[in-house]
Protein backbone atom coordinates (compact mmCIF):
# COMPACT_ATOMS: atom_id res chain seq x y z
CA UNK A 1 0.00 0.00 0.00
CA UNK A 2 2.90 2.78 1.04
CA UNK A 3 3.76 2.53 -2.58
CA UNK A 4 0.89 3.20 -4.54
CA UNK A 5 -0.62 6.85 -5.10
CA UNK A 6 -2.67 6.82 -1.98
CA UNK A 7 0.29 5.20 -0.05
CA UNK A 8 2.14 8.29 -1.12
CA UNK A 9 -0.92 10.66 -0.28
CA UNK A 10 -1.18 9.18 3.26
CA UNK A 11 2.88 9.88 3.85
CA UNK A 12 2.74 13.22 2.73
CA UNK A 13 -0.50 14.02 5.00
CA UNK A 14 1.08 12.81 8.10
CA UNK A 15 4.34 13.80 7.53
CA UNK A 16 2.47 17.72 7.35
CA UNK A 17 0.28 17.07 10.40
CA UNK A 18 1.52 19.20 13.04
CA UNK A 19 -0.25 17.82 15.93
CA UNK A 20 1.37 14.03 15.23
CA UNK A 21 2.50 11.94 18.38
CA UNK A 22 6.49 11.12 18.31
CA UNK A 23 6.08 7.37 17.86
CA UNK A 24 3.45 7.63 14.88
CA UNK A 25 5.57 10.36 13.26
CA UNK A 26 8.94 7.47 13.92
CA UNK A 27 6.55 4.99 12.13
CA UNK A 28 6.10 7.50 9.19
CA UNK A 29 9.39 8.48 9.08
CA UNK A 30 10.51 4.66 8.35
CA UNK A 31 7.96 4.58 5.39
CA UNK A 32 9.76 7.51 4.04
CA UNK A 33 13.18 5.69 4.50
CA UNK A 34 11.32 2.36 3.06
CA UNK A 35 9.95 4.48 0.12
CA UNK A 36 13.31 6.28 -1.14
CA UNK A 37 14.99 2.73 -0.45
CA UNK A 38 12.22 0.91 -2.88
CA UNK A 39 13.15 2.66 -6.16
CA UNK A 40 16.69 3.00 -7.62
CA UNK A 41 17.80 6.85 -7.87
CA UNK A 42 15.83 9.41 -6.75
CA UNK A 43 11.92 7.87 -8.29
CA UNK A 44 11.30 7.25 -4.81
CA UNK A 45 11.61 10.63 -3.63
CA UNK A 46 9.95 12.41 -6.69
CA UNK A 47 6.79 10.37 -6.10
CA UNK A 48 6.75 11.22 -2.71
CA UNK A 49 7.51 15.02 -3.44
CA UNK A 50 4.55 14.88 -5.92
CA UNK A 51 2.37 13.63 -2.96
CA UNK A 52 3.54 16.50 -0.51
CA UNK A 53 2.76 19.22 -3.23
CA UNK A 54 -0.67 18.27 -3.66
CA UNK A 55 -1.54 17.73 -0.16
CA UNK A 56 0.29 21.57 0.65
CA UNK A 57 -1.79 22.99 -2.25
CA UNK A 58 -4.70 21.14 -0.78
CA UNK A 59 -3.65 22.68 2.59
CA UNK A 60 -3.78 26.12 1.12
CA UNK A 61 -7.12 25.97 -0.86
CA UNK A 62 -8.75 25.02 2.50
CA UNK A 63 -6.91 28.04 4.05
CA UNK A 64 -8.08 30.58 1.09
CA UNK A 65 -11.66 29.20 1.87
CA UNK A 66 -12.03 30.05 5.27
CA UNK A 67 -10.36 33.14 5.04
CA UNK A 68 -11.56 34.29 2.07
CA UNK A 69 -7.88 35.34 0.98
CA UNK A 70 -5.90 34.03 -1.97
CA UNK A 71 -2.37 32.73 -0.47
CA UNK A 72 0.62 32.86 -2.05
CA UNK A 73 1.53 29.13 -2.68
CA UNK A 74 4.83 27.67 -0.99
CA UNK A 75 5.38 24.13 -1.52
CA UNK A 76 8.33 22.86 0.43
CA UNK A 77 9.91 18.98 -0.64
CA UNK A 78 10.38 16.06 1.17
CA UNK A 79 13.89 16.92 1.75
CA UNK A 80 12.88 20.32 3.54
CA UNK A 81 10.06 18.60 5.70
CA UNK A 82 12.32 16.21 6.46
CA UNK A 83 15.36 19.15 7.69
CA UNK A 84 12.39 21.01 9.52
CA UNK A 85 11.39 17.55 11.53
CA UNK A 86 14.88 16.87 12.25
CA UNK A 87 15.26 20.24 13.59
CA UNK A 88 12.30 20.18 15.73
CA UNK A 89 13.64 16.95 16.95
CA UNK A 90 16.87 18.66 18.27
CA UNK A 91 15.53 22.02 19.38
CA UNK A 92 12.22 21.73 20.63
CA UNK A 93 11.36 21.50 24.18
CA UNK A 94 11.97 19.08 26.75
CA UNK A 95 15.85 19.13 26.09
CA UNK A 96 17.23 16.04 23.61
CA UNK A 97 16.78 13.06 23.26
CA UNK A 98 14.01 13.51 26.48
CA UNK A 99 13.66 11.22 29.68
CA UNK A 100 11.01 9.31 28.55
CA UNK A 101 12.41 6.94 25.67
CA UNK A 102 8.84 5.32 25.08
CA UNK A 103 6.99 7.74 24.18
CA UNK A 104 9.36 10.69 23.04
CA UNK A 105 10.71 9.43 20.25
CA UNK A 106 12.27 11.76 19.09
CA UNK A 107 15.81 10.51 18.65
CA UNK A 108 14.89 7.66 16.70
CA UNK A 109 13.02 10.33 14.34
CA UNK A 110 16.03 11.80 14.56
CA UNK A 111 18.19 8.71 13.59
CA UNK A 112 15.71 8.03 10.92
CA UNK A 113 15.93 11.22 9.14
CA UNK A 114 19.36 11.34 8.82
CA UNK A 115 19.77 7.86 7.43
CA UNK A 116 16.86 8.89 4.90
CA UNK A 117 19.32 11.78 4.26
CA UNK A 118 22.41 10.14 3.54
CA UNK A 119 20.37 8.00 1.31
CA UNK A 120 19.55 10.07 -0.91
CA UNK A 121 23.17 12.24 -0.58
CA UNK A 122 24.36 8.63 -2.04
CA UNK A 123 22.69 9.30 -5.62
CA UNK A 124 25.10 12.87 -5.86
CA UNK A 125 28.16 11.25 -3.97
CA UNK A 126 30.22 11.91 -7.14
CA UNK A 127 29.39 15.97 -7.35
CA UNK A 128 29.70 16.04 -3.40
CA UNK A 129 32.70 18.11 -3.41
CA UNK A 130 31.49 20.38 -5.81
CA UNK A 131 30.88 23.79 -4.55
CA UNK A 132 28.78 24.89 -7.54
CA UNK A 133 24.81 25.26 -7.17
CA UNK A 134 24.27 25.05 -10.63
CA UNK A 135 26.13 21.58 -11.09
CA UNK A 136 25.65 19.52 -8.13
CA UNK A 137 21.98 19.07 -6.96
CA UNK A 138 23.35 18.18 -3.09
CA UNK A 139 24.55 21.35 -2.97
CA UNK A 140 21.29 22.95 -1.61
CA UNK A 141 20.59 19.55 0.44
CA UNK A 142 23.76 19.89 2.42
CA UNK A 143 23.49 24.48 2.51
CA UNK A 144 20.01 23.34 4.45
CA UNK A 145 21.75 20.52 6.46
CA UNK A 146 24.65 22.83 7.42
CA UNK A 147 23.51 24.90 10.87
CA UNK A 148 22.12 22.01 12.47
CA UNK A 149 24.69 19.47 11.76
CA UNK A 150 27.13 21.53 13.25
CA UNK A 151 24.24 21.80 16.30
CA UNK A 152 24.40 17.86 16.61
CA UNK A 153 27.80 17.52 16.14
CA UNK A 154 27.53 19.83 20.31
CA UNK A 155 25.30 17.38 21.36
CA UNK A 156 26.66 15.78 24.68
CA UNK A 157 28.17 12.36 24.18
CA UNK A 158 26.49 10.77 27.86
CA UNK A 159 23.58 9.54 26.12
CA UNK A 160 23.60 6.65 23.97
CA UNK A 161 20.19 7.86 22.02
CA UNK A 162 22.14 11.46 21.23
CA UNK A 163 25.81 9.72 20.66
CA UNK A 164 23.96 7.50 17.89
CA UNK A 165 22.58 10.65 16.10
CA UNK A 166 26.29 12.33 16.24
CA UNK A 167 27.26 8.99 14.47
CA UNK A 168 25.18 9.24 12.06
CA UNK A 169 25.47 13.05 11.52
CA UNK A 170 29.10 12.60 10.83
CA UNK A 171 28.24 10.13 7.56
CA UNK A 172 26.31 13.02 6.30
CA UNK A 173 29.50 15.13 6.43
CA UNK A 174 31.04 12.22 3.69
CA UNK A 175 28.63 14.36 1.36
CA UNK A 176 29.63 17.87 2.32
CA UNK A 177 30.81 20.67 0.05
CA UNK A 178 35.05 21.26 0.69
CA UNK A 179 34.47 24.45 2.07
CA UNK A 180 31.80 23.18 4.70
CA UNK A 181 34.93 22.88 6.80
CA UNK A 182 35.43 26.60 7.19
CA UNK A 183 32.09 26.26 9.13
CA UNK A 184 33.03 23.22 11.35
CA UNK A 185 36.39 25.07 12.19
CA UNK A 186 34.38 28.31 13.08
CA UNK A 187 32.17 26.65 15.46
CA UNK A 188 34.59 24.20 17.36
CA UNK A 189 33.28 21.09 15.32
CA UNK A 190 36.68 19.55 14.93
CA UNK A 191 36.81 18.74 18.30
CA UNK A 192 33.94 16.98 18.91
CA UNK A 193 34.17 15.09 15.76
CA UNK A 194 37.64 14.04 16.74
CA UNK A 195 36.09 13.17 20.25
CA UNK A 196 33.57 10.78 18.37
CA UNK A 197 37.04 9.31 16.79
CA UNK A 198 38.56 8.70 20.09
CA UNK A 199 35.08 7.24 20.94
CA UNK A 200 34.55 4.93 17.89
CA UNK A 201 38.08 3.77 17.93
CA UNK A 202 37.99 2.79 21.50
CA UNK A 203 34.68 0.88 21.27
CA UNK A 204 37.05 -1.17 18.28
CA UNK A 205 40.24 -1.54 19.54
CA UNK A 206 40.07 -1.99 23.12
CA UNK A 207 36.64 -3.14 24.02
CA UNK A 208 36.82 -6.38 21.91
CA UNK A 209 37.56 -9.67 23.77
CA UNK A 210 38.25 -12.92 22.33
CA UNK A 211 34.93 -14.33 22.65
CA UNK A 212 33.88 -11.58 19.60
CA UNK A 213 31.87 -9.68 22.02
CA UNK A 214 32.26 -5.89 22.10
CA UNK A 215 31.38 -4.25 24.77
CA UNK A 216 29.58 -0.60 24.28
CA UNK A 217 30.43 2.38 25.37
CA UNK A 218 27.17 3.14 27.32
CA UNK A 219 27.27 -0.42 29.05
CA UNK A 220 26.27 -3.34 27.97
CA UNK A 221 27.86 -6.03 25.21
CA UNK A 222 26.29 -6.70 21.67
CA UNK A 223 27.67 -9.17 19.35
CA UNK A 224 29.74 -8.52 16.43
CA UNK A 225 30.34 -10.05 13.47
CA UNK A 226 34.08 -8.67 13.35
CA UNK A 227 35.37 -6.58 10.64
CA UNK A 228 32.26 -5.41 8.59
CA UNK A 229 31.09 -3.89 11.98
CA UNK A 230 34.52 -2.65 12.54
CA UNK A 231 34.52 -0.95 8.79
CA UNK A 232 30.65 0.34 9.41
CA UNK A 233 31.75 1.73 12.99
CA UNK A 234 35.18 3.46 11.22
CA UNK A 235 35.08 4.70 7.97
CA UNK A 236 32.81 7.15 7.77
CA UNK A 237 34.55 9.42 10.37
CA UNK A 238 38.19 8.18 8.62
CA UNK A 239 37.33 9.67 5.19
CA UNK A 240 35.76 12.87 6.93
CA UNK A 241 38.41 13.73 8.71
CA UNK A 242 41.19 12.37 5.79
CA UNK A 243 38.60 14.56 3.52
CA UNK A 244 38.44 18.05 5.46
CA UNK A 245 42.23 17.33 6.80
CA UNK A 246 43.56 17.10 3.32
CA UNK A 247 42.11 20.41 2.21
CA UNK A 248 42.39 22.76 4.92
CA UNK A 249 45.90 23.14 6.68
CA UNK A 250 43.74 24.62 9.95
CA UNK A 251 42.00 21.54 10.70
CA UNK A 252 45.05 19.19 9.99
CA UNK A 253 47.03 21.27 12.28
CA UNK A 254 43.95 20.44 14.52
CA UNK A 255 44.13 17.18 14.13
CA UNK A 256 47.72 16.77 14.77
CA UNK A 257 47.45 18.60 17.63
CA UNK A 258 44.39 15.93 19.48
CA UNK A 259 47.00 12.66 17.65
CA UNK A 260 50.05 13.72 18.60
CA UNK A 261 49.77 16.12 21.61
CA UNK A 262 52.99 18.25 22.03
CA UNK A 263 53.70 17.91 25.33
CA UNK A 264 53.93 13.52 24.96
CA UNK A 265 55.12 13.27 21.16
CA UNK A 266 57.35 16.57 20.47
CA UNK A 267 60.42 16.14 22.55
CA UNK A 268 61.24 12.29 21.54
CA UNK A 269 60.30 13.01 18.17
CA UNK A 270 62.77 16.17 17.86
CA UNK A 271 65.46 13.96 19.88
CA UNK A 272 64.88 11.08 16.80
CA UNK A 273 65.07 13.93 14.09
CA UNK A 274 68.21 15.07 15.47
CA UNK A 275 69.95 11.97 16.12
CA UNK A 276 69.22 11.54 11.87
CA UNK A 277 72.25 11.13 9.52
CA UNK A 278 71.38 15.34 8.18
CA UNK A 279 71.54 14.36 4.82
CA UNK A 280 68.91 11.58 5.11
CA UNK A 281 66.46 13.97 7.29
CA UNK A 282 66.14 16.85 4.88
CA UNK A 283 65.39 14.53 1.66
CA UNK A 284 63.77 10.86 1.47
CA UNK A 285 64.24 8.45 -1.36
CA UNK A 286 62.47 5.30 -1.66
CA UNK A 287 66.36 3.60 -2.51
CA UNK A 288 66.99 5.15 1.27
CA UNK A 289 63.78 3.84 3.20
CA UNK A 290 64.56 0.43 1.30
CA UNK A 291 68.32 0.63 2.84
CA UNK A 292 67.52 2.21 5.95
CA UNK A 293 64.02 2.93 6.20
CA UNK A 294 62.82 6.49 6.33
CA UNK A 295 66.32 7.90 5.08
CA UNK A 296 67.97 6.35 8.51
CA UNK A 297 64.52 6.03 10.82
CA UNK A 298 65.47 2.51 11.92
CA UNK A 299 62.52 2.42 14.56
CA UNK A 300 60.23 -0.86 14.24
CA UNK A 301 57.60 0.69 16.37
CA UNK A 302 56.43 4.30 17.39
CA UNK A 303 59.57 6.10 18.31
CA UNK A 304 57.59 7.14 21.99
CA UNK A 305 55.91 3.53 22.91
CA UNK A 306 52.48 5.81 23.11
CA UNK A 307 49.84 4.69 25.93
CA UNK A 308 46.98 2.41 25.23
CA UNK A 309 44.98 5.05 26.54
CA UNK A 310 45.99 7.34 24.11
CA UNK A 311 44.06 8.41 20.52
CA UNK A 312 46.96 7.63 18.71
CA UNK A 313 47.95 4.24 19.65
CA UNK A 314 44.41 3.00 18.71
CA UNK A 315 44.74 4.58 15.13
CA UNK A 316 48.01 2.93 14.76
CA UNK A 317 46.36 -0.11 16.20
CA UNK A 318 44.43 0.05 13.36
CA UNK A 319 47.17 0.58 10.61
CA UNK A 320 47.39 -3.28 10.86
CA UNK A 321 43.83 -4.02 10.96
CA UNK A 322 42.56 -7.46 9.37
CA UNK A 323 39.77 -5.25 7.64
CA UNK A 324 41.41 -3.66 4.53
CA UNK A 325 39.42 -0.03 4.25
CA UNK A 326 39.88 0.47 7.86
CA UNK A 327 44.07 -0.57 7.48
CA UNK A 328 44.03 1.95 4.75
CA UNK A 329 42.10 4.62 5.92
CA UNK A 330 43.44 4.58 9.43
CA UNK A 331 47.03 4.59 7.29
CA UNK A 332 45.86 7.47 5.08
CA UNK A 333 45.04 9.59 7.90
CA UNK A 334 48.57 9.07 9.59
CA UNK A 335 50.31 9.63 6.19
CA UNK A 336 49.01 13.33 5.91
CA UNK A 337 49.41 13.82 9.88
CA UNK A 338 52.46 13.50 9.15
CA UNK A 339 52.34 16.20 5.80
CA UNK A 340 53.26 13.16 3.42
CA UNK A 341 56.82 12.93 4.89
CA UNK A 342 58.04 9.15 4.83
CA UNK A 343 60.55 9.52 7.89
CA UNK A 344 58.11 11.39 10.65
CA UNK A 345 55.63 8.74 9.31
CA UNK A 346 57.85 5.92 9.97
CA UNK A 347 59.47 7.34 13.26
CA UNK A 348 55.70 8.44 14.69
CA UNK A 349 53.92 5.24 13.34
CA UNK A 350 56.45 2.66 13.20
CA UNK A 351 58.02 0.90 10.23
CA UNK A 352 56.50 -2.18 11.11
CA UNK A 353 52.91 -0.47 10.94
CA UNK A 354 54.26 2.00 8.24
CA UNK A 355 55.53 -0.59 5.79
CA UNK A 356 51.97 -0.76 4.04
CA UNK A 357 51.13 2.57 3.28
CA UNK A 358 54.88 2.84 1.94
CA UNK A 359 54.19 0.16 -0.34
CA UNK A 360 51.01 2.10 -1.70
CA UNK A 361 53.63 5.01 -1.80
CA UNK A 362 56.11 3.42 -3.73
CA UNK A 363 58.74 3.86 -0.90
CA UNK A 364 58.77 -0.27 -0.08
CA UNK A 365 58.73 -2.90 -2.44
CA UNK A 366 56.69 -5.62 -1.79
CA UNK A 367 56.72 -8.46 -3.21
CA UNK A 368 53.77 -9.68 -5.22
CA UNK A 369 51.00 -12.35 -3.57
CA UNK A 370 52.25 -10.79 0.00
CA UNK A 371 50.81 -7.12 0.29
CA UNK A 372 48.82 -7.60 3.20
CA UNK A 373 52.30 -8.88 4.96
CA UNK A 374 54.10 -11.60 5.79
CA UNK A 375 57.64 -13.04 5.28
CA UNK A 376 58.54 -10.98 2.27
CA UNK A 377 57.91 -7.63 4.22
CA UNK A 378 59.41 -9.11 7.53
CA UNK A 379 62.65 -9.62 5.30
CA UNK A 380 62.25 -5.78 4.02
CA UNK A 381 62.11 -4.74 7.61
CA UNK A 382 65.02 -7.25 8.99
CA UNK A 383 67.18 -6.06 6.18
CA UNK A 384 66.94 -2.30 6.95
CA UNK A 385 67.89 -2.93 11.01
CA UNK A 386 70.66 -4.75 9.49
CA UNK A 387 72.37 -1.24 7.88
Amino acid sequence: FWITKNGYKLIAKLLLLSDISTPLLFSVVRHVHHVVASFPKRVGLDLLNDGLRDQQLLLQREEEEKSHEQQQQVVADATTVLIATLAWCIKSSPAFPGKDRINDRRSDVALEILRILFALGGDNASSANNNNRTNNPHFDLMTQMGILLGDILHLPNANVATYEVKVASVSLLMDTPINYGYYLLANDCIRTILDVLELQVSSVVLERDVSGTKSSSFGGDSKVSGSKDDAAALTPILIVLIKYGTANPEILRQMKERIFPKEECDELYQKAIDDLPLSSSSSVSSSSIQRGGGGGAKNMSPIDNPSKRTLRYKVIKLMTWSESNIKRLSAELMWILCNSDPTEFILRTGFGNAVHMLGMRGFVNIPEGNSSGGVGIATTAEEMLQQ
